[in-house]
């Protein structure tokens, strides 16, 4: 299929196409997104070598929680973190990010369930594995079936 004008400005040639919605895409946009093929609606999202960040904590557990709850939903997920679990005890906040990634395709279809997931300060609620209740943070078991929770 050739790529005729840019979705976001269509007054200008695209040259290629958003690496998470396939939309045309041109220069602007480029160096809009620092350099990523990205789209105008997709240009703060971060990429590392074709994963984009769907989740941001500093907090691994909470991390390792999303990733499994976006994997029960179809989702390749992966968690990568920064931090150095050897050497220092101490949080140290934005200093060691802890990110949940996902293949860039799949990084709308990850966002709107991480999303479904969130309260309105943007919390994470989790779901029991075995039926999908939303559980209370620091649950041992689901109140609704009894599992036993990760």
């Amino acid at each position: 299929m050739e790529i005729r004008n840019c979705s976001t400005h269509p007054d200008r040639a695209a040259v290629g196409r958003c690496v998470i919605c396939g939309a045309a895409i041109c220069e602007r946009c480029i160096d809009d997104a620092g350099g990523q093929r990205l789209c105008g609606r997709h240009s703060a999202v971060m990429l590392i070598e074709g994963w984009a960040q769907v989740y941001g904590t500093s907090d691994d557990v909470s991390a390792e929680l999303i990733r499994d709850n976006l994997r029960l939903e179809g989702v390749d997920a992966e968690v990568f973190s920064q931090k150095d679990h050897f050497a220092f005890t101490a949080d140290l906040g934005d200093l060691s990010p802890v990110r949940v990634m996902v293949p860039a395709e799949q990084f709308d279809d990850a966002l709107r369930i991480v999303r479904a997931y969130m309260d309105r300060r943007g919390e994470v609620g989790f779901a029991c594995p075995s039926c999908g209740r939303l559980l209370e943070p620091g649950a041992a078991r689901c109140p609704a079936c009894g599992a036993v929770l990760p």
